[in-house]
């Protein structure tokens, strides 16, 4: 939010480091006030964003840990 009230937001925006950066431009280049899921990341990308895996090492190996973990509940 500016100091005009103007507003931008994303939601469910995935790929992208800035999100934040992403919702100033909602804000600044479209009448909208909020993008969610694909459409933003579309809109993310229209404006130059790069898509980055956010995913880290140590990440990975925790979710793989966890999903064996629910396998294992399951039976």
């Amino acid at each position: 939010m500016d100091k005009d009230s103007n507003c931008g937001a994303v939601v469910c925006l995935q790929n992208i480091v800035h999100p934040v950066s992403v919702a100033r431009k909602v804000m600044e280049d479209t009448p909208h006030v909020m993008l969610a899921g694909k459409g933003a990341e579309m809109f993310a990308y229209e404006r130059g964003f790069k898509k980055e895996n956010l995913l880290t090492e140590k990440s990975k190996k925790e979710w793989i840990e966890w999903k064996k973990l629910q396998n294992t509940n399951l039976l």
